[in-house]
């Protein structure tokens, strides 16, 4: 499996969510996985972003599509449970709670 990662960020990079991408990293290489990392930074509008995020991974040669927003922090484990399950279900996607 290669997953890669194209994500949106506007301004910064939360460092929960650096933290959290960096312990992803190390941990596909631990499993043997396959990990590309293509971020689109500065652009205000969040929709055309992901647009290009998905236009290169549609270029890519990679298997999964993992977008993270820019200030969540999560477990790499997680992420890669989600990308492994993409890979038998087609789309796959993880909720989190905001106020």
């Amino acid at each position: 499996m290669k997953i890669y990662l194209g994500s949106a960020i506007y301004r910064q990079l939360h460092a929960g969510t650096h933290t959290s991408l960096v312990l992803l990293e190390k941990l596909c290489a631990q499993r043997g996985i396959e990990f590309e990392e293509w971020l689109v930074v500065g652009d205000a509008l969040v929709d055309r972003a992901r647009n290009i995020a998905a236009s290169t991974f549609l270029r890519s040669d990679s298997d999964v599509l993992l977008t993270i927003d820019s200030v969540i922090s999560f477990r790499p484990e997680d992420a890669i449970r989600i990308c492994e399950e993409a890979m038998d279900k087609g789309i796959v996607g993880g909720l989190y709670m905001t106020r």
